[in-house]
């Protein structure tokens, strides 16, 4: 049973080699948890992954090891990485459409996923997503309950007209507002 390597033995197959290095490691087949991590290491380290399959096998790691430090240690990446792609699936799932439609980036829809629901909606309705400053730390959203933009003193639709130009709103990039 191939358990890590299905993609490379799939070319080597298609390459016709007679033969191809194997690597066995003390996984035993009849461990399904460590089997399934397995698996689910290989695919977040996939560079096509979308964010969203990342989140949900990151959760699936964490569930099966206990803690997002376990996780990220099998994956070789920080507690950091791991904590934030599980923010992605608190997104609403219109939100989620639009990062995997590339019309949200990760980085907003990570400062979003903080926001309640109604904020992640009402940010989504009104084609605004985080104000993405140049003095932003990965850490600060830049977002404020609301839809204000933080540093501006203004809120709302005049947020992106009274905000110093470093502070504006990236507006229109969510989807087009709907009329009713």
């Amino acid at each position: 049973m191939v358990i890590n390597g299905n993609r490379r033995l799939a070319a080597a197959r298609l390459a016709e080699l007679p033969t191809l290095a194997v690597h066995l490691t003390g996984l035993t087949g009849s461990d399904l948890a460590s089997v399934r991590a397995a698996v689910l290491v290989e695919n977040i380290h996939r560079k096509d992954l979308e964010p969203l399959e990342e989140a949900r096998a990151v959760a699936e790691l964490v569930e099966l090891h206990g803690t997002q430090a376990v996780a990220a240690e099998q994956v070789g990446k920080s507690q950091g990485w791991v904590s934030q792609r599980l923010s992605l699936l608190s997104l609403e799932p219109e939100l989620r459409d639009d990062l995997a439609s590339g019309a949200l980036r990760v980085r907003e829809a990570r400062s979003l996923a903080r926001l309640s629901a109604r904020e992640q909606l009402q940010a989504r309705e009104d084609g605004y997503y985080p104000v993405i400053s140049e003095g932003a730390t990965e850490g600060s959203s830049g977002v404020q309950a609301g839809g204000s933009a933080k540093g501006s003193g203004v809120s709302g639709e005049g947020a992106a007209k009274g905000a110093p130009a470093r502070e504006r709103a990236v507006r229109n990039r969510g989807p087009a507002k709907r009329s009713s």
